[in-house]
């Protein structure tokens, strides 16, 4: 879209960045002649019907889910979706209804906020997170999470899957997490 666009800059009434999602289309009437703005990766663009039909048609949708555990020990686990008693102690198939996720979508996860609360402990310091697609590990992020605060994972690569994939999230702690709160953000692409 980028080579059938031109990039707004200035111009009576443009459209705010804030507006939509990505993939929003606005159309502003100035002096009554409509332009048309699309939002393409964050920003904003003035363009024409021709161009916006070159694009692919495929939608992003963005679906944020809860993970809640308690964990036992500072060995590797899958991260639980939903509210979960306690993870699994090792990374085997043994909890595949806690540990396992089978999007509907192809997409990507995006990112995930934990947080770990270990009372008078020491904090889950040094901890990986990867995503792990149909029994294979993608590379890991390591960030150090102290205790009580928010860390955030920025996923860049080896976080795609498809549609109906076997998808789980795995975290290797430093050590114990203990009770643990997660936020992830999935990227479907729609079509």
């Amino acid at each position: 879209m980028k080579n059938n666009t031109s990039m707004i800059t200035s111009g009576p009434n443009p459209p705010r960045k804030t507006d939509g999602v990505s993939g929003s289309i606005h159309v502003c009437f100035n002096s009554n002649v409509p332009t048309l703005y699309a939002k393409y990766k964050g920003s904003w663009y003035k363009t024409t019907l021709e161009a916006m039909n070159a694009v692919d048609r495929k939608e992003l949708l963005r679906v944020v889910k809860i993970h809640q555990w308690y964990a036992t020990d500072g060995n590797a686990d899958y991260i639980p979706f939903g509210a979960s008693q306690v993870e699994s102690d090792s990374t085997t198939d043994s909890l595949n209804d806690d540990t396992l996720f089978i999007p509907p979508y192809d997409g990507e996860l995006e990112s995930i906020v934990i947080v770990s609360a270990t009372g008078m402990g020491a904090a889950a310091g040094n901890t990986r997170i990867q995503l792990r697609v149909n029994g294979t590990n993608g590379a890991f992020i390591q960030e150090t999470i102290a205790n009580e605060l928010p860390k955030k994972y920025t996923f860049k690569k080896d976080n795609t899957f498809r549609a109906h994939d076997r998808v789980r999230i795995k975290i290797t702690p430093g050590a114990n997490p203990k009770n643990v709160t997660a936020t992830s953000i999935w990227k479907y692409k729609v079509a």
